[in-house]
Formats: structure tokens, sequence, C-alpha cells
């Protein structure tokens, strides 16, 4: 599949910046991410030295591209608030 292609070149780095650029315009225009770039994982912290569950805390990491995008998109309506 063509999107998995694109996938496989934005993530290995090898994908030109205008290409790029039109990927995030489908992406906006047809309102879905590919699932490879919202996927998170999500893993467990200490709050402290207590290795109780209840002495944890969960950080989820996002995909960069995705998180890029969405700070573009805040820093756009930001002003119009």
């Amino acid at each position: 599949m063509l999107l998995d292609y694109v996938v496989f070149l934005l993530l290995s780095g090898s994908l030109p910046e205008e290409i790029l650029a039109q990927v995030l315009n489908l992406v906006e225009k047809e309102q879905c991410w590919p699932v490879e770039f919202i996927q998170a994982f999500v893993t467990m912290i200490p709050k402290a030295s207590g290795g109780r569950p209840q002495d944890q805390r969960p950080i989820t990491v996002l995909d960069v591209l995705y998180r890029l995008w969405g700070k573009g998109i805040v820093m756009e309506w930001t002003p119009q608030l």
C-alpha cells in the first residue's frame, strides 16, 4: 500500500520536506492520521523511591511528527483565542 511506503519513508528520514508537507496537508484535508503516527507507548515511572503501584505515574510517548504537527496547529490557533 502506498500509505505504508510513505510512512516508511517518513520514519526512516529519507523523505524530502516538500513531500512531508504534502502528506501533512493531506492528513488535514482527510482528517485522518496514519495509525503509525498516532500510536502511543505508555509506561509507568516512579514518583519517588517507593516501589508500590500507587507510587508510580503513567507517561505516554507519541510520535514526534504528530506532536510537532499538533504544536503547530496550537500556535496557529492561539492568536485567535
